[in-house]
């Protein structure tokens, strides 16, 4: 199965919404929730839907050689911005390089 991350900041409405699109599909699911805001209402989503969440700080994203291999460790082939506010480095999106 092909897994994709979501990375969200906010109530989590988008992601809501590719989580009931994946749901049933034979082929790919959402294998993580990132987020920046461990208040987010994403993450409450993610819980009803039995996701693994990765809350994140900005430090995170500097340091990306840990956070690429945590993405790994869930095996993580799409990443998918759905009202994530932080700046996503060029590096994390070379990463990804694969069109969904």
């Amino acid at each position: 199965m092909i897994k994709i991350a979501i990375f969200a900041s906010g109530g989590g409405s988008n992601a809501k919404k590719i989580i009931e699109h994946f749901r049933n599909h034979s082929g790919i699911g959402v294998g993580l929730i990132v987020t920046n805001n461990k208040s987010a209402g994403v993450i409450s989503i993610a819980e009803k839907n039995n996701i693994p969440v990765m809350v994140i700080e900005r430090s995170h994203l500097s340091d990306l050689d840990i956070f690429l291999q945590k993405l790994q460790d869930f095996t993580i082939k799409y990443v998918i911005l759905a009202g994530f506010l932080l700046l996503i480095p060029k590096r994390l999106i070379d990463s990804f390089p694969e069109e969904f």
